[in-house]
């Protein structure tokens, strides 16, 4: 079949949808996927492959659809039938490395952090996750070195400056990871994590203003979990600067925002009388 006569439909039959093409549908798909439309991506990404069931760009992007969800069985599932449909796909097998790791699979993931890196030595995602591999194993400076490369090769790459923070921050390094992380909320990215781990790293510095302020703004970009850490950071940095008032304020706060945390509860009692404490740990 001709590329002009490979289509699919646009639309809900008998609506006056059009005919398009395969092409044109994974486009679609990839911008709906891309902003989180993900049923309407993952509809058009089984109708690309029911036009050619062995298209490896839709396997792919099905199969990180089905990971995004949780559905890890058939996220490896998709990503192995397009990786034996394009077995040097160096994105293919960035993305099952991911999968990999991320259900201890060690060894397996490693090899194809390292196969993707041998077609592709300059993708710099794979860079950044062999680095979070070398981590997950306690490698440090492996990890350090593979952050750095990222970043050599995608200087506003925020995850890998993020991670390399973290990593500094470990290390005891922490004028540079002052430096990554500072680095990392310029690039964009996950702003409540650079600002959290800058915090951190400040308050153990004794820089306790600077911590309060990067503690301050995480708030602005945090919520749920990442709140409730931003806040204990911030609680934290009050009491090693001896502001005991200002952390009880933060405690309370803290525990009216997540009422079935003991932590905050406990926290609170540590430094003030207060009814309703309990007086031992649940």
């Amino acid at each position: 079949m001709g590329k002009e006569e490979q289509s699919t439909e646009g639309g809900q039959p008998g609506d006056g949808a059009r005919r398009i093409s395969v092409d044109e549908a994974l486009q679609m798909a990839t911008e709906l996927h891309r902003v989180g439309h993900l049923e309407e991506a993952q509809a058009l990404y089984q109708g690309v492959l029911r036009v050619n069931p062995e298209h490896p760009d839709a396997l792919h992007f099905l199969g990180v659809l089905h990971h995004m969800c949780g559905n890890r069985t058939e996220a490896e599932r998709l990503i192995r039938l397009a990786l034996a449909a394009a077995p040097e796909n160096p994105h293919i097998l960035n993305n099952l490395g991911n999968l990999l790791r991320e259900t201890g699979r060690r060894d397996e993931a490693a090899e194809a952090y390292h196969r993707a890196l041998e077609y592709a030595p300059d993708l710099a995602d794979t860079h950044s996750n062999l680095g979070a591999w070398h981590r997950d194993n306690g490698r440090l400076e492996q990890a350090l070195a593979c952050y750095r490369r990222a970043v050599e090769l995608a200087p506003a790459h925020s995850v890998a400056l993020n991670n390399m923070g973290n990593v500094l921050a470990a290390l005891e390094r922490d004028a540079e990871a002052v430096e990554a992380y500072q680095t990392a909320i310029r690039a964009g990215g996950d702003q409540a994590s650079a600002l959290q781990g800058l915090g951190n790293t400040l308050g153990n510095a004794g820089r306790f203003k600077e911590a309060e302020t990067s503690f301050r703004e995480a708030l602005h970009f945090s919520s749920g979990e990442a709140r409730m850490k931003a806040l204990e950071g911030l609680a934290r940095v009050y009491v090693m600067s001896g502001r005991m008032r200002d952390a009880q304020a933060v405690y309370r706060e803290w525990a009216e925002s997540d009422p079935d945390n003991p932590i905050p509860r406990h926290l609170l009692g540590a430094w003030a009388e207060n009814t309703g404490v309990p007086g031992r740990a649940s």
